[in-house]
């Protein structure tokens, strides 16, 4: 299968053109249960040529519209059935009808559309490249401020950076030169260039694996093994061939980030970037990877519309994948703000938002490899980026959140957890979404990973005590009184805050699943100690800063 495909990175107001050599494609789905298979350029039904297609061959030629052998197709198609305990689409009634040159496509679609058992034929969505825009430099995703996920405290309380996991990252184009990246094999052909440069894909994979050397930039999970497909081949645009050709290398428990957005409602009023899941055969393409185990981060688009609204439950071939009944496995990622559009964790101007979308990741001000804003004065292979952003930031965030949980659960565990158990591991204990000076709250994109305290209470649920006793977080700190105390609460005892004269304060907290809320609004400023008192007798102390 071939269509444009485009990367969600945050965009300015120009955009970069893709090389115009789209493919006279048409998309075809018979009814799911048709024995139907394409040959030779043919479409057979059964051993017969299907009714009324003989005629079609002056215009174009039938092709499978996955290129894998049937019997390999099947097994995954029944693997995932069994695993998700869903009636999905039968891959293996889709194909590509490849209309001829100087054809006219709409005309060749009208004449499929009489063919019988006949679900949709459709014609290739169009996406784009945005550019990201000029940012500050830091890498704030990897601390414990507003804007973090807490990966530092993660890596020195657990010592682990990700290992035994594998990551792909499906789009265009990086550079494999670059002397901060880790190696990254390439599934499938040698990725192509549509337009748009390597620096997408570049910060892309320097957000997640960075090298630990020192020099410029850090992964969030640099120990992982890291894999790209390429979305864009021999000029044509193949990202259902991309993510199914990640069973080749990946197994259960593996991640697949999806670096791309498609273009919903094109040419009407009603036109905005959606998720790619919006045109059903990529969303079939999604629930058979899935299906087969594998954990599937997708970016949710920066369209700034909303998906929970009426326009996305109507027509689209009677594909809805944004009604809940009908959601993807796929973990779907907002845009948040870290404090320079807005404040930090509320939704971006740009983030598509609605129910669907699972959690967010930091949307501006992402320092990453490539593009050369930040550092170029030593050519292309050490450029750092501090212009990165968008749900193309946002994306590879989650995505290192989940392959540290992922490294940590198989380290401990043995064996590895499914797409749901983290995708609630993550709502449950993330930093919640924030009402925003620009757009409200209800204007859901999700919490912000902790993967500390995701860590902390996975660890609790395994019944594995791992947890360093002087680990535990305060947060933030300083505090204007109200804070939260990031520890495994079942080995709690008490807590204790003292003043510098050693005067207990009466502290007003509550019990959570990541540890404890403490909510008291009388504290006068200055400087505290804070004691966690253990039920094994061990009693740690850190210091708090109350300022007004």
């Amino acid at each position: 299968m071939k269509t444009i495909l485009f990367a969600v990175a945050l965009f300015t107001f120009g955009f970069i053109s893709a090389q115009d050599k789209s493919p006279k494609i048409l998309h075809v789905k018979f009814k799911d249960g048709t024995k139907v298979s394409a040959q030779s350029g043919s479409l057979f039904l059964a051993n017969e040529i299907y009714p009324n297609t003989s005629g079609l061959s002056q215009f174009g030629h039938w092709e499978p519209f996955y290129s894998i052998s049937s019997d390999l197709l099947q097994s995954y198609y029944a693997k995932a059935k069994e695993r998700l305990k869903k009636n999905l689409s039968d891959p293996n009634t889709i194909f590509e009808f490849h209309v001829n040159a100087g054809e006219n496509v709409e005309l060749v679609k009208k004449k499929l559309e009489t063919l019988t058992a006949l679900k949709y034929v459709s014609v290739p969505p169009k996406l784009s490249t945005p550019a990201a825009p000029n940012l500050q430099p830091s890498q704030l995703y990897l601390f414990d401020q507003d804007p973090g996920i807490h990966v530092q405290e993660f890596w020195n309380t657990y010592a682990n950076h990700g290992s035994n996991v594998k990551i792909c990252d499906v789009e265009y184009m990086f550079n494999a030169d670059h002397e901060d990246l880790p190696n990254v094999t390439i599934i499938g052909p040698e990725p192509e260039d549509p337009g748009f440069g390597p620096n997408h894909g570049t910060a892309v994979l320097g957000e997640i694996g960075s090298l630990n050397d020192g020099i410029g930039t850090t992964g969030i999970t640099y120990e992982s093994d890291f894999y790209f497909a390429g979305a864009y081949i021999n000029f044509e645009y193949y990202l259902e061939e991309a993510l199914i050709s990640t069973l080749t290398e990946l197994g259960e428990g593996d991640i697949v980030l999806i670096e791309q957005q498609t273009m919903a409602f094109d040419g009407t009023p009603d036109e905005g970037y959606a998720p790619v899941e919006w045109y059903e055969p990529f969303y079939d393409a999604i629930q058979l990877i899935s299906g087969n185990g594998i954990i599937v981060v997708e970016a949710a688009g920066n369209g700034n519309r909303n998906l929970d609204h009426a326009m996305f439950s109507t027509d689209n071939f009677g594909h809805h994948p944004f009604l809940q009944e009908n959601w993807s496995e796929a973990i779907m990622v907002g845009a948040g703000a870290v404090g320079v559009d807005d404040l930090p964790r509320a939704k971006l101007w740009f983030s598509n938002y609605g129910s669907r979308i699972d959690v967010q990741g930091n949307g501006e001000e992402v320092v990453t490899t490539g593009y050369g804003t930040a550092y170029s004065a030593e050519g292309l292979n050490r450029e750092y980026s501090n212009s990165f952003g968008g749900t193309s930031g946002a994306s590879p965030i989650v995505t290192g959140a989940v392959a540290l949980l992922q490294s940590l659960h198989k380290q401990h565990a043995g064996f590895p957890f499914d797409v749901n158990y983290v995708r609630n591991l993550l709502i449950t204990t993330g930093k919640p979404q924030v009402e925003g000076t620009l757009f409200p709250l209800s204007e859901k994109i999700g919490p912000l990973p902790n993967v500390f305290a995701a860590a902390n209470l996975m660890m609790d649920e395994l019944g594995i005590e791992t947890f360093e006793k002087d680990a535990f977080t305060v947060y933030p700190n300083p505090t204007q009184s109200s804070f939260t105390i990031y520890v495994p609460s079942e080995s709690v005892s008490s807590i204790q805050l003292r003043d510098v004269s050693g005067k207990e304060i009466q502290l007003n907290k509550v019990k959570t699943i990541t540890g404890f809320e403490v909510t008291n609004s009388t504290i006068s400023e200055g400087m505290y100690y804070l004691s966690i008192y253990y039920k094994d007798g061990t009693v740690v102390t850190k210091p708090v800063q109350i300022v007004h």
